[in-house]
C-alpha cells in the first residue's frame, strides 16, 4: 500500500461568496467544495444559528471577526474558513475592531499577505471607516514592508464606472456613498484585480450588477496567477456568483502521518500473538527495583508496538474524504457544474430551456446529498456498536459548537513584565507552560530538616 504524503500546493485558492445569511447555501458549500481543491473560502453575510456560530466541518478553521460575540455589536457579515491542512502558525488573525471585517496575515519564506473579507452595507460607510482606522494605526502591521501584499476581497455595495457595466449607469453610487471607498483605494495604493463589466450578482429584475470585487497591492510584481467569476460552482439558490482568486504563495503545509487502520483487526488473532511474544520475550517475574521495572517498561512496549507493526496495516484515507459520500453523487456534481455553465452562458434569456434544466438537476443533486447523508447516519446509530454508545453521547451531549476544526487563539501575556502576545506555535507553547508550570518559589515551604516516611514494603505483583 502506497501511503506517501501527497505534495502540497505552492499556491493559495481562495473561493469568495456572499451567502445571504443562507443556511441552504452555506451548507451547499461545505458538501461541494472540496479541501484539496480550495485553502481559503471568504464568505460575506454568513449564516449564524442562534448561538451565533457558523457552519463548517473539521476540515476548515473558521476565523470570525475580532468584535464576534462582544457585547453592543452587530450581526456578524464576514467569516474566513482556512483550510485545517495549512499550519496554524503560517497565519495570525489581524485584530479589527469590526464584526464586517475578518482579516488574516500569511507569512513565511515568500514574506507577508495580508487578506481581509470585507462587508460593507448599502446603508452607510462604517465599515470603511473602521478599515481606515486600523490601517493607519497599524499598516505595517498588515504589511510590514513595501514589498509586502494585501489583499482586499469581498461585498463592497458600491457601483461606479470604474467597474460597474456601461448598461447600470442609474445604478451608481451617490459621491458621498462611494467617495470614502476612491479616498481608501488611492491611500493605500491599490489596484483592481477583477476587469469592469463582469457581472457577479443578480438582481430581482433578473438584471445583472457588480457589489463584489477584489483589489490588491500595486507592485510590479503581481503576485495573483489567475482571478474569474466561477458560474460552474455557484450554489443552487446563491444570488451572487462565487469568485475565485488563485496566488502564488508556498506556505507551510501540516500533514497526517500514516496511522494504523485499527478497525479492521481480529483482535481474538491480535491477543492470542501477543500472548504468545509476552510469554516467550518478557516472562512475568517479580520486579524488585527501579533499573528492573524501566527495563520491563521498554521491553512491554517494544513487544506491543512490534506486534502492532506486523498485524495491523496502515491505512491512508484521504484527509478530505467524507464517509458518506458516494460516486453517484460524484458523477451528479459533474453534471451540475456542466450544467451550471449552460445556465450562465444564457442567463440574459429567462426562459431559456438551460436554465430550468439546471435547475432541476442542482435540485435533485441537493436532495441526493440529503439522502446519502441522512442514511450514513442512520445506518451507523441502528446498528452501533457498545463501544460506540459514548462517541454517540458525545454527539448529543456535546454543547453547540461551528463543527470546524480548532486553533489555539493568538494568545495574551507578559514577557519581564511588558504586554505581549504569542502567535507561532513555539510561542504559544511556551506561554501555556510558563502559566500551567511556573517555576518553584525561591524559598520551599516545606519545613528543613524534613523526615520522610519509611517506605511500603513487600509491594506484590498486580493482579
Amino acid at each position: 500500500m502506497n501511503c506517501e504524503t501527497p505534495i502540497p500546493p505552492s499556491k493559495l485558492r481562495i473561493w469568495q461568496q456572499n451567502t445571504h445569511k443562507s443556511k441552504y447555501v452555506q451548507q451547499y458549500i461545505l458538501n461541494t467544495a472540496e479541501p484539496e481543491d480550495w485553502d481559503v473560502i471568504a464568505i460575506q453575510e454568513p449564516y449564524l444559528d442562534k448561538f451565533n456560530n457558523a457552519r463548517g466541518s473539521r476540515y476548515w478553521r473558521i476565523l470570525y471577526p475580532s468584535n464576534h460575540l462582544l457585547d453592543d455589536t452587530s450581526h456578524t457579515c464576514s467569516i474566513l474558513m482556512i483550510n485545517s491542512n495549512i499550519a496554524t502558525d503560517a497565519y495570525t488573525q489581524l485584530a479589527i475592531p469590526s464584526t464586517d471585517i475578518t482579516a488574516v496575515l500569511f507569512n513565511g519564506e515568500f514574506g507577508h499577505l495580508s487578506i481581509f473579507n470585507i462587508y460593507n452595507d448599502c446603508t452607510h460607510n462604517d465599515t470603511l471607516t473602521a478599515l481606515n482606522k486600523y490601517l493607519e494605526s497599524s499598516l505595517l502591521i498588515a504589511r510590514p514592508t513595501p514589498n509586502d501584499y494585501m489583499i482586499w476581497l469581498g461585498d463592497f455595495n458600491r457601483h461606479h464606472p470604474l467597474w460597474e457595466m456601461e448598461d447600470n449607469c442609474h445604478l451608481n453610487s451617490s459621491e458621498e456613498a462611494i467617495q470614502p471607498l476612491l479616498d481608501l483605494l488611492q491611500d493605500f495604493d491599490m489596484d483592481l484585480v477583477l476587469p469592469p463589466g463582469i457581472p457577479i450578482y443578480k438582481m430581482a429584475a433578473h438584471n445583472w450588477t457588480r457589489p463584489d470585487n477584489v483589489w490588491r497591492s500595486h507592485h510590479d510584481i503581481n503576485p495573483i496567477i489567475s482571478y474569474n467569476t466561477e458560474p460552474r460552482i455557484r450554489p443552487l439558490n446563491a444570488d451572487h456568483l462565487p469568485i475565485t482568486t488563485i496566488i502564488e504563495l508556498p506556505i507551510a503545509r501540516a500533514s497526517s502521518p500514516p496511522s494504523r487502520d485499527f478497525r479492521i483487526v481480529d483482535y481474538e488473532k491480535f491477543n492470542t500473538a501477543l500472548k504468545t511474544r509476552l510469554d516467550h520475550d518478557s516472562p512475568a517475574k517479580l520486579i524488585n527495583s527501579k533499573a528492573k521495572f524501566i527495563k520491563k517498561v521498554d521491553e512491554l512496549t517494544s513487544i506491543i508496538q512490534n506486534t502492532i507493526t506486523t498485524l495491523i496495516p496502515l491505512k491512508k484515507p484521504s484527509p478530505f474524504s467524507k464517509r458518506w459520500w458516494t460516486k453517484d453523487l460524484t458523477d451528479l456534481k459533474k453534471v451540475k457544474n456542466c450544467l451550471s455553465n449552460e445556465a450562465h452562458k444564457f442567463h440574459d434569456i429567462v426562459d431559456h430551456p438551460a436554465i430550468e434544466e439546471h435547475k432541476q438537476v442542482s435540485r435533485q443533486f441537493i436532495k441526493a446529498i440529503d439522502e446519502a447523508a441522512s442514511s450514513h447516519w442512520i445506518d451507523w446509530l441502528e446498528n452501533i456498536s457498545p463501544q460506540q454508545m459514548y462517541t454517540a453521547n458525545k454527539y448529543v451531549t456535546n454543547k453547540p459548537s461551528d463543527f470546524s476544526n480548532t486553533r489555539v487563539p493568538t494568545l495574551k501575556t507578559t514577557t519581564n513584565g511588558t504586554p505581549s502576545e504569542a502567535s507561532t506555535n513555539e510561542e504559544k507553547v511556551k506561554a501555556l507552560t510558563d502559566s500551567f508550570f511556573p517555576p518553584p518559589p525561591p524559598i520551599s515551604s516545606i519545613p528543613q530538616p524534613f523526615k520522610y516516611p519509611n517506605p511500603i514494603l513487600g509491594i506484590r505483583l498486580f493482579s
